[in-house]
Parts: structure tokens; C-alpha cells; sequence
């Protein structure tokens, strides 16, 4: 595209290892005007078999990492008085999935964080924003087999999973100043599954 990027390896998981991720990139460009909370595991499992090692690695990468990196930025972010966060969340935190418990409470919770964390950064006019995607094109969604991809595809009106670019498309606009009036809100983009499922709430 023209443009210089770097990549910098990271845990997120592993606070020490997000923070020093922060101080690397702050120390390059002196700024962030942009971060976007994408890392997700699920370690789907009935519940009754769920194990807390398993549940504790699911909350660790989506919720905590979140956490840690909206910390980081926001404290950047507040020095220089501008910036975006924008979270991916799930549909499966809006309707119910079996054997995804730790995974659904992580990315409810993800949405909890968001609201509170928008209202609480308004004032140093940080934008806090989600996107919510369905199924998605992505090697997450390709490990859940080929039977239960068909099914899940067929709950789907648009009778499709979206693309990595639909979902990139919701975080641009988040990211872009037509997006700037947007705080504390969920985009969804899952081709009508959930409003078809009625599980949408105001």
C-alpha cells in the first residue's frame, strides 16, 4: 500500500509481555491512534465437563488481554487527547451456542467492558466501540468441521459466513471520522442470524 508497518510479537495473554508490546510501539511513534482488541481462543466443551484450566485460558486471551491493551492504550491515548478501541466481540454472546460457555461469558462480558469503558474515556475523546461478528471465513471457524459448518451456515439468512473483509469493514468505519459519533456501541455483522433468531436486544 505504500505505507511502513512492523510487526511486534506478542502474548497478550501474558501482561508483561502486552505492556512491553505498548511501550515498544509508543516508543517507535511517539502515539496510537488506533487499536483494535481481535485475539480470541475458544475451547468449546459442555459444561459439565468444563475444566478450570480450560475456562481460565478462554478468559485470560478474551477478556483480560482485552483488558490489559485497552489499559495501555487509553493511558496513551488520554496524554494525547485522541484515539480509538474497537473490540471483536461474537454473535455467540448474543445467542445461546452449546458447549461455548467460557467462550460466550467472555465476549458478554467484552461487551460490558465496552459500554463502561466508553463512557468512562468520553471525556478525553476516546472512542470505545465493538464489532460483532457471526460466523467468519477464518481457520477458527474451518476447525469446527465440516457438518457443523453446514449447519451453522443454514441458520444463517444470507446462507453464507461472512469474509474477513466484511468485518474489516465494521472496524474501518469505526476507526474513520464519519465512525467518531459512535462510543459505547456494537456493530453486528452476522448476516441476520441473531435478529432472525430475535435475540437482539435494544
Amino acid at each position: 500500500t505504500g505505507a511502513d508497518g512492523l510487526i511486534y510479537k506478542a502474548d497478550i495473554s501474558n501482561p508483561n509481555q502486552a505492556r512491553q508490546m505498548f511501550s515498544d510501539i509508543f516508543h517507535c511513534h511517539g502515539r496510537v491512534d488506533l487499536v483494535v482488541n481481535n485475539a480470541g481462543i475458544t475451547r468449546d466443551q459442555h459444561f459439565l465437563l468444563l475444566k478450570t484450566e480450560a475456562w481460565d485460558e478462554v478468559m485470560r486471551t478474551n477478556l483480560s488481554a482485552v483488558r490489559t491493551c485497552c489499559q495501555q492504550a487509553a493511558r496513551i491515548m488520554s496524554d494525547q487527547g485522541w484515539g480509538t478501541i474497537v473490540n471483536i466481540g461474537s454473535s455467540a454472546s448474543l445467542s445461546a451456542r452449546p458447549s461455548q460457555v467460557s467462550y460466550s461469558s467472555s465476549k458478554s462480558a467484552l461487551i460490558g467492558l465496552t459500554r463502561s469503558l466508553a463512557r468512562e474515556l468520553q471525556d478525553k475523546s476516546i472512542n470505545v466501540s465493538a464489532v460483532i461478528p457471526g460466523l467468519t471465513r477464518s481457520d477458527m471457524a474451518a476447525a469446527i468441521g465440516k457438518d457443523l459448518l453446514a449447519k451453522s451456515i443454514a441458520k444463517i439468512p444470507l446462507r453464507r459466513w461472512a469474509e474477513p473483509d466484511e468485518i474489516a469493514a465494521a472496524v474501518a468505519f469505526c476507526a474513520s471520522p464519519s465512525g467518531r459519533c459512535m462510543n459505547g456501541k456494537s456493530i453486528v455483522v452476522d448476516g441476520g442470524r441473531t435478529a432472525a433468531e430475535g435475540e437482539i436486544k435494544s
